[in-house]
């Protein structure tokens, strides 16, 4: 497979420091898009909305954690198959990733819209940004579905030992989430 690495075989040391370099790449990129989103509507927006967007700084660390933990167990059960050469099924627990990844990000999306004004308070978001935050959250939450699935099928990559496609992946997709931040905050 493309982009595979193969810690079965090779330096150790070697095949570690190939596998883990882009994960630590990714999960640090992973928290920048709240700071890209930010710094735009900080630049272009009054600091109502800044104030707004910083002060969901928290909930969406929160779902951005949620969503890359809960992949650990599939991680696990793929990698240790795929070690076992047993292909037919590890190519079921990839099917059942990907359906369990729809289903929890669609679970994450009708919990994340109930709890969004209650956890905004829990914070103490100030009353003059909190219609403001609440929108912002929400629209977030809205993408839960996508953001589950990036985070399902990064850990299926990364059991056949892929660290570099789910970076590549985060990196055009932080690019576009800049691209697209300026054009409905400035417009």
């Amino acid at each position: 497979m493309s982009g595979q690495n193969d810690l079965r075989t090779g330096v150790l040391w070697k095949q570690i420091l190939i596998f883990a370099l882009p994960l630590a790449a990714t999960s640090m990129l992973q928290q920048l898009f709240n700071a890209a989103d930010l710094a735009i509507v900080g630049r272009f927006s009054g600091s109502e909305a800044l104030a707004a967007v910083g002060a969901t700084g928290a909930i969406v660390n929160l779902f951005v954690t949620f969503f890359s933990n809960i992949t650990v167990g599939a991680n696990v059960l793929i990698s240790r198959l795929i070690g076992a050469r047993d292909d037919e099924r590890a190519r079921r627990a990839v099917h059942s990733t990907l359906i369990l990844a729809v289903i929890v990000g669609l679970v994450g999306m009708l919990i994340g819209q109930i709890l969004a004004l209650p956890l905004l308070k829990a914070i103490s978001t100030p009353a003059d940004v909190l219609d403001q935050a609440l929108l912002y959250i929400r629209i977030y939450i809205a993408g839960s579905v996508f953001i589950s699935l990036y985070n399902f099928e990064s850990a299926i990559m990364r059991a056949n030992g892929d660290t570099k496609r789910p970076l590549v992946s985060l990196i055009i997709s932080g690019l576009l989430n800049v691209v697209l931040n300026l054009i409905f905050v400035i417009v």
